[in-house]
Order: C-alpha cells, then structure tokens, then sequence
C-alpha cells in the first residue's frame, strides 16, 4: 500500500444509483404492527420496541426517562449484573431510549441467538422489577450528567431553544433540573 498524497483531493465521481431497501409491513399474531427491513449481510439482528410513552406523557421531570432505563436493571428472576451478563454471553446490548412523544428499547444481537436474546427481553418488557440500588445510582449519574450538561454552551443552547419555542410548561419546552431527580422514588 502506498503513500496516500493528501495534498490532491480525490476525484469527484457522482453517485449512480442509491439502492434503499424496502420495507416491508406485518402484523403480528396479536395484531402488533412489525416492519421489517433486510439490509446488508451480517449475521445480526436489529428490532426496536417503541411505546407511546416520552416527556409528553410523564406526570414529573424525569419519570420517562428513569422509567425506560431501568427496564434493563432486573426483573423477578433476574438482577442487573446476571442480564449484563447473560446479554454479553449472547452478543447482544439493549439501549434503552426516550424522546419526545416515544421511548423503548433497541435491540442488536446476534440471529443465531434471537430467541435467547428475545426470551430475555420479553422478561425485562414484562416483568421489570425497578430494584432500589439500580434506581439510586441511575438518579446519583443521571444529577450528576445533568450537572455536567450545564456547563456546556450547546446543551444550553438547545435547552433555551426549546424553553423559547414550545413554552417553559410544554412538554417539548420543559427542562429537567437537578432538583427533580430527587423527587423521584422507589
């Protein structure tokens, strides 16, 4: 392998075609819409559980988003450390996620471990336990992020953004503060 000479800009070439995979629309056995999309060839397995759920539909600063996160820090069965573990030991890794008007889990793992992996998952979904340890350290880094958000210009920015555009009472405009963290409980 040569040198490469970074001195002369590659060429430009234009784009010829852009090939978007299609989508394709189901149903589950209980009606559950599914869409499905086969993109690329890896051995690997993507789904999101997304709810109507989010800052629009918390009753306080702060509850979706530690609702969502500790999902995946123990059920009746099962502590945190045992579903990190038996996660790591299946290829898998859940990111729990909350936006606006929607939150939920994304799911990667490995196909040939889908059914553990889904086993696991369908036990977190339904039988999450909110452990008191697990939530008391989400909140003590959650503040503590929080804190550390505050300092920087474009967290503020978009803070104040949303407070100007939506109203400091709308849903959308509202800003979590390191005082709410502590209101949350067990």
């Amino acid at each position: 392998m040569g040198i490469i000479n970074r001195t002369t800009s590659p060429s430009f070439q234009q784009i010829k075609q852009i090939k978007i995979p299609e989508a394709r629309w189901e149903h589950l056995d209980n009606n559950i819409p599914v869409i499905l999309l086969k993109a690329g060839t890896q051995p690997v397995t993507r789904i999101e559980f997304i709810y109507k759920a989010g800052k629009w539909f918390e009753g306080a600063p702060g509850i979706a988003a530690a609702t969502c996160s500790m999902l995946i820090e123990g059920t009746r069965t099962k502590r945190s450390q045992q579903i990190s573990e038996e996660l790591d030991s299946l290829g898998a890794f859940l990111t729990p996620f909350v936006e606006a008007d929607r939150a939920g889990l994304i799911l990667h793992c490995l196909s040939r471990n889908f059914p553990r992996v889904m086993d696991l998952t369908a036990d977190l979904l339904n039988n999450s336990i909110f452990p008191k340890e697990e939530l008391d350290i989400y909140l003590r880094k959650s503040k503590e992020q929080l804190l550390i958000n505050q300092e920087q210009v474009s967290y503020l920015g978009r803070r104040g953004f949303l407070k100007m555009l939506f109203g400091p009472e709308h849903p959308y405009g509202r800003s979590i503060e390191p005082g709410d963290y502590d209101q949350i409980h067990h």
